[in-house]
């Protein structure tokens, strides 16, 4: 028997080399087949029992008889309120010291009763359960959760029913229950009722409506987590008109006039080249977007629906056109910049040689190639990928290109002296990629905007669903591409 206790998971060493815990030392258990032992503590206990109540019946007689003198007094002493004060502080005096026997003779019977207690529960459980340090944890967990579930129907537990629970602890039963004894003390037995508390209530867990988990609910936010989308920053960047039609047409001047020196020898004039003016068309084109929602959805969400889907269509609508003004291809769409032919004409913009990797030194001649009133005006546009690149070269003395702005990062950064912007339809670096930018780009390219977004709710064509029809009416294109040059790794 004292093998299995010292196997047991809360048996300890003590400091004298023998087995117990905190309640006593195993190696004075007596052997389980010695029953006199607990027959002699029994009847032991059952002695001081009846020696308390028998001192509790002669305490009730003293105080019957005191009483009895105090009403004595009062009837024949004149002095009986002096009497009755010292009998008083007399009997204040006893009921001390009899309230401090009772409580020692408690304390006695109550630690007597837990080494009893210790005793059955070894003799019981033969030293279950294992002594593996890993499982510590979780039998510790297992025995708050057998106790709460025992203590569900708001009953005091007594020590020997504790240790009992203890020394048949189900690790494997608590690892099943211990998401449903979670949700069931955070739902609250007072709410649920007596009837509740008496019939099953530890199967409550939140994973069906079925088994309470129509109990659990969640808090809602007006907090709307959203994807986060780069964007291109050309409506930011070149010149904007609206316009009432479908179309504007704009003047181009792409001649001169020619003209010589004479001399006062000289005869007569010559005729010389006159300009000739041209024109340059920009079409408005159309974009479009029919999102729907049904009829309850837009009756009954927590949120205006009706604004969340135009607002989404607007977006997915905004980066759209953004990105068409940079590598559109003109059918349908408008013409991207980096669609033009490689070339000095109105129409084209010329390319120039990087490196690649890149080379600093071309990287500031391709400052150059920009006409001089736009010289010195221009701004980088370059892919995330090719921006990672750029911000790490540096030059002979180790100092950095890139200069970060003391304002916004991403939107004032500087790079050899000019603003960088990230643009997601730029090409990365790579050999023979177009991946760099460099213009000022209101004089580069227009854009034509004929309406904003426009929103039609339609309730009644595809019943019960509600379309939003949503519209964009705009156009853009280069028309002017000498004061922009294209990096080409190379």
């Amino acid at each position: 028997m004292k093998t299995a206790l010292k196997n047991r998971p809360d048996g300890i060493k003590n400091a004298d080399g023998g087995w117990g815990n905190e309640f006593g030392n195993f190696d004075d258990i007596p052997d389980p087949e010695d029953s006199g032992f607990l027959k002699s503590l029994k009847k032991e206990m059952k002695k001081s029992g009846d020696t308390n109540a028998q001192n509790w019946v002669k305490v009730k007689k003293t105080f019957a008889a005191i009483v009895d003198d105090i009403e004595n007094l009062k009837k024949s002493d004149p002095l009986h309120d002096e009497k009755l004060k010292k009998l008083t502080d007399d009997l204040v005096e006893r009921q001390k010291q009899l309230d401090g026997f009772t409580a020692s003779q408690k304390a006695s019977e109550d630690a007597l009763n837990l080494r009893i207690d210790e005793i059955e529960v070894a003799f019981k459980s033969g030293g279950a359960g294992s002594s593996d340090p890993k499982n510590e944890a979780k039998a510790a967990e297992a025995l708050q959760y057998a106790t709460e579930e025992a203590c569900m129907g708001d009953q005091k537990l007594s020590h020997k029913k504790l240790l009992e629970i203890k020394g048949s602890l189900d690790i494997k039963s608590f690892e099943e229950k211990a998401e449903q004894v979670g949700i069931y003390f955070k739902s609250g037995r007072e709410f649920l009722g007596s009837e509740f508390r008496a019939n099953g209530a530890k199967s409550i867990f939140s994973g069906t409506e079925a088994s309470g988990g129509v109990l659990v609910l969640p808090s809602w936010s007006d907090k709307m987590i959203t994807r986060i989308y780069e964007d291109d920053p050309m409506m930011e960047l070149a010149d904007k008109l609206t316009i009432s039609t479908d179309r504007v047409a704009m003047g181009v001047d792409d001649g001169e006039a020619d003209a010589y020196w004479e001399s006062s020898a000289t005869a007569g004039h010559r005729k010389t080249d006159s300009p000739l003016p041209g024109t340059k068309t920009i079409y408005v084109n159309r974009l479009f977007a029919m999102p729907r929602v049904s009829n309850e959805m837009a009756e009954d969400s927590s949120i205006n629906i009706e604004q969340w889907v135009n607002r989404k269509a607007s977006d997915k609508m905004s980066r759209l056109t953004n990105q068409a003004f940079v590598n559109g291809n003109g059918d349908d769409k408008p013409r991207g910049f980096l669609k033009t032919e490689n070339g000095t004409g109105l129409n084209q913009i010329p390319r120039f040689n990087v490196g690649w990797p890149f080379d600093a030194d071309k990287l500031r001649q391709i400052q150059l190639e920009i006409k001089k009133p736009a010289m010195g005006m221009g701004t980088w546009m370059v892919s995330r990928g090719t921006y990672g690149q750029l911000i790490i070269m540096k030059d002979g003395n180790g100092a950095y290109y890139w200069q970060p702005s003391m304002d916004k990062f991403e939107t004032e950064a500087v790079f050899l002296g000019s603003p960088i912007r990230l643009s997601p339809s730029m090409p990365d670096a790579a050999d023979g990629a177009e991946s760099i930018a460099f213009g000022r780009w209101n004089l580069v390219y227009q854009i034509v905007q004929r309406l904003g977004v426009t929103v039609f709710r339609d309730d009644y064509t595809e019943n019960p669903w509600i379309l939003f029809k949503t519209r964009l009416r705009i156009g853009g294109d280069v028309i002017n591409g000498q004061p922009a040059v294209i990096g080409v790794n190379a």
